[in-house]
C-alpha cells in the first residue's frame, strides 16, 4: 500500500514505524538568508557537510570524483533511474546546463499499444506490457495508462 493512500491515524503510525521516510540531500541553495547558488558545487557541498550530519532519517548523497562508469554499472544492476555528472566548479542553475550531464538508465519493454486519444495538449495511451511464459506463451499483460 502507498503511504499517501492511508487516512487512518493508527495505520499511518504503523506504516511510518515499519517503513519510515528517508530524506536524501544532494545540494544546498540557501543558508542563513544567503543565496548560495552562485558558489561552486564544491563550496556548496562543503557548507552542506558542515551543517548537516547523516543519521537514520536523512543522508547526503555520496559524491564520487572518479569511477563514474563503475557507479553507472551499479545503478543499472539495481534498476535505478540514472545519475547526474557535475563539474566541480559549476554554480547551481535551475535549467539545463552543459556543466551538469544527466545520464539515464533507459529500460525497454515490449508492449502492445491498445488505444490512444488526445487529452488537452497531450496524449493518453493504453499500454499492455508483453509478458511471456517460459514456454513461449503470452501471459495476460498488465494495462497501464501513460500521458505524454
Amino acid at each position: 500500500m502507498d503511504r499517501l493512500q492511508l487516512t487512518e491515524r493508527v495505520k499511518i503510525h504503523s506504516f511510518a514505524k515499519h517503513r519510515s521516510v528517508h530524506y536524501v540531500v544532494w545540494d544546498i541553495l540557501h543558508h542563513k538568508g544567503r543565496d548560495l547558488r552562485e558558489l561552486s558545487l564544491m563550496k556548496r557541498r562543503s557548507i552542506l557537510e558542515s551543517i548537516m550530519k547523516t543519521n537514520a532519517s536523512y543522508h547526503i548523497i555520496p559524491q564520487m570524483d572518479e569511477r563514474g562508469e563503475d557507479l553507472y554499472k551499479q545503478l543499472v544492476d539495481q534498476s535505478m533511474q540514472g545519475m547526474v555528472a557535475k563539474k566541480k566548479d559549476s554554480p547551481y542553475v535551475s535549467r539545463r546546463s552543459h556543466d551538469w550531464l544527466k545520464i539515464v538508465n533507459y529500460r525497454y519493454e515490449d508492449v502492445f499499444i491498445t488505444g490512444y486519444r488526445k487529452v488537452g495538449s497531450g496524449w493518453l495511451a493504453h499500454v499492455q506490457f508483453v509478458q511471456w511464459t517460459r514456454h513461449g506463451f503470452l501471459r495476460k499483460p498488465s494495462l497501464v495508462e501513460f500521458k505524454f
